[in-house]
């Protein structure tokens, strides 16, 4: 699993724009991304969710709210994902419309994108949690392995007998 990407529902999921929801799922899915469901609706919904959700995430994969303090329980919910897939935490992104929310998650580690509550996911959205995950996959190029190592140390030594 490269990344999970973690998504509420008012605000952000029922006001999406259709096309760029559904290029977020498929290109979450396409890239082994895990999709969660995280919201501040009561625990009943998550022992009964919708096909507005079960449609993106799987049933067991919805977290409800756990504390009275919206943000808190955000937060907690994205540290039970955090323990349950073995990610890091800059590889999993929640996309919410409350800036308190994203806040409170970014500053515990996480990667947040903050939605208008009226429009929801945009096509600016997915572009940018797309750039967050593919600068997640992207290793650092490794210049020097040790074949190159040892060939400049022979190269090095042989200008020093030619010297």
């Amino acid at each position: 699993m490269s990344g999970v990407l973690v998504l509420d529902i008012d605000g952000t999921i029922t006001t999406a724009n259709n096309y760029e929801l559904e290029r977020l799922i498929t290109y979450a899915k396409t890239n082994g991304i895990k999709i969660y469901i995280n919201t501040a609706r009561s625990q009943k919904y998550c022992n009964n969710p919708s096909n507005l959700t079960t449609n993106i995430a799987k049933f067991e994969d919805h977290l409800c709210l756990v504390h009275e303090d919206h943000p808190i329980s955000k937060l907690k919910n994205m540290d039970t994902i955090h323990s349950m897939t073995n990610v890091a935490k800059s590889s999993i992104i929640l996309i919410d419309d409350r800036p308190e929310n994203i806040t409170k998650i970014r500053n515990n580690g996480y990667k947040g994108i903050l939605v208008n509550e009226k429009t929801g996911i945009q096509k600016n959205t997915v572009d940018k949690a797309i750039k967050i995950f593919n600068n997640k996959s992207k290793k650092p190029k490794q210049y020097l392995n040790d074949k190159n190592k040892i060939v400049l140390i022979i190269i090095g030594v042989l200008i020093l007998i030619l010297i």
